[in-house]
């Protein structure tokens, strides 16, 4: 996370998983806004990101579909996650 170049993305199954109340999204809240304010992410419920202040970005995305894997090819992560991986 002390790079600013790097990025993570975190996989559920779908967006209403993340999304919803104790989901996975809403828990990374409560953590990260118990952080120091110089180490707390701006974050966007609409993007499904936290942006750290040392540049680092982490994002949720859904994996619904077989064909939503074609919303990330050609893309870089530094580290890739998933949330329930028996889903």
């Amino acid at each position: 996370m002390d790079d600013p170049k790097a990025n993570a993305i975190i996989f559920r199954r779908t967006t209403v998983q993340i999304k919803g109340l104790g989901g996975v999204f809403d828990t990374a809240r409560g953590m990260y806004m118990q952080l120091p304010d110089r180490l707390k992410p701006k974050m966007s419920d609409h993007a499904l990101e936290a942006k750290f202040p040392t540049g680092f970005k982490l994002k949720w995305s859904h994996m619904e579909r077989e064909v939503d894997k074609f919303n990330h090819q050609g893309l870089q992560y530094t580290f890739i996650g998933f949330d329930e991986g028996t889903q």
